[in-house]
């Protein structure tokens, strides 16, 4: 008789949901909902961070076929803002920061403004992609500053993920520009790219 393979070690995807035309339009449609959610919830903009983590965890639930209703996504939402309320100020004030700096290289106020431009546009776009890549990843209860480190170091090793987020970024802003009732959208597709990014090369092994 042959010997039996065991599949103890094998990789393997969790359940989840399967991605057909159905399971398609159902994320579509949670994307929908959490990007509004998050938007409403990032009004007072220091909130914004901890949102998107929020709705990051809310779509992975729903991608593994966990709890996603409305008042989970809530749950989460308010116990993120609870643990990452530092994150939260401190992203939108470094972004205001670098704002500022490009307000004055535009003005022409700064000697050699274009290689300042240059270096404020490489660690604006720095900041956004360790900030999706934490928003992907992240777990309630999860120690924010190691969080954030193993954020950075995903971000060299998996250039490909961060180059499609900095794109996704891109986009947000270009469709925002084009459109602004899209707003409400958004969150959604940002915390969607993010979640996605972080799993696209992750395995699961079976408990």
């Amino acid at each position: 008789m042959a010997p039996v393979r065991s599949n103890e070690n094998q990789d393997v995807r969790p359940a989840g949901r399967s991605l057909g035309g159905g399971a398609r339009f159902a994320l579509f449609g949670e994307m929908l909902l959490t990007g509004a959610v998050l938007a409403v919830v990032s009004l007072p903009v220091v909130t914004a961070v901890p949102a998107l983590a929020g709705g990051g965890l809310h779509l992975r639930r729903h991608l593994e076929g966990l709890d996603d209703s409305t008042g989970e996504l809530l749950r989460h939402i308010a116990r993120a803002l609870r643990e990452l309320w530092p994150v939260g100020v401190a992203v939108p004030a470094l972004l205001l920061l670098l704002g500022f700096d490009w307000w004055l290289v535009s003005t022409g106020a700064l000697p050699g403004g274009t290689a300042v431009g240059v270096v404020v546009a490489v660690v604006t776009a720095a900041i956004c992609v360790v900030t999706l890549r934490f928003v992907g990843g992240w777990l309630p209860g999860a120690a924010a500053g190691r969080a954030i480190r193993e954020a950075a170091r995903r971000c060299t090793a998996d250039v490909a993920g961060s180059v499609l987020l900095i794109a996704a970024v891109g986009v947000a802003v270009t469709v925002v520009w084009m459109l602004r009732p899209m707003l409400l959208v958004v969150p959604g597709l940002l915390a969607l790219a993010a979640v996605a990014v972080e799993n696209r090369r992750r395995t699961w092994v079976r408990p």
